[in-house]
């Protein structure tokens, strides 16, 4: 019997499947979750292309036309210096290159000039009855050269005595008053409107 039970087990031992041990390296593996293969090998994932040049290159050209459209409606009302205009617009918070740009195109193609505006300006002031001295001023102050102010400005003194003249009858009648007190009065007012002091005193009859 003893010889029976030690054949069967011998034979089960012949018929018993093998035992496999995994290599150390494997078995780490499974239990480390940290060693994990990389996503881009076993998940096919289309990559997204974002074209970030083409959406800036987008943004700025529609800024520009932003810029363009707002310089039209600006000169649709009047005749603007480039300074004038170009403060207008960055008030407007468009880009300095951008508005730069605008500006450069819109004279190319005559739609804003400074010598227009110079034109236009003094012969506006001129009808408000100023004189040369404060419009020159205040053209420098909008950006324009003097060198393009002066031919404007430059009628004469006969003409700007002239204009005095009319200014001061308008305001004070016909007939200058002589006392010291209305002289002055008449002087500082014709002052105050640009007229140079030679041309107040002959105004005034000195």
């Amino acid at each position: 019997m003893d010889n029976f039970m030690n054949e069967r087990s011998s034979s089960d031992s012949r018929m018993a499947p093998p035992q496999i041990s995994a290599p150390a390296s494997v078995t780490e593996a499974l239990v480390d979750d940290s060693i994990k293969p990389d996503r881009a090998d076993w998940i096919d994932v289309e990559p997204v292309n974002v074209n970030v040049k083409d959406e800036s290159t987008s943004a700025r050209n529609a800024d520009r036309s932003g810029c363009i459209h707002s310089a039209m409606r600006i000169l649709a009302g009047r005749e603007h210096s480039k300074v004038e205009l170009k403060r207008k617009l960055l008030s407007r918070s468009f880009d300095e290159t951008i508005v730069e740009s605008t500006l450069e195109r819109l004279a190319e193609d005559g739609l804003q000039s400074d010598e227009r505006f110079t034109e236009s300006f003094v012969r506006s002031r001129i009808n408000r009855g100023q004189g040369p001295v404060r419009i020159r001023m205040e053209l420098l102050e909008r950006g324009i050269a003097d060198s393009m102010v002066a031919p404007h400005l430059d009628m004469g003194t006969s003409y700007w005595l002239k204009i005095a003249r009319e200014i001061r009858e308008r305001r004070f009648g016909e007939i200058p008053d002589s006392s010291d007190k209305s002289w002055s009065r008449q002087a500082r007012f014709l002052s105050q409107r640009g007229f140079p002091s030679d041309v107040v005193m002959r105004a005034l009859g000195g």
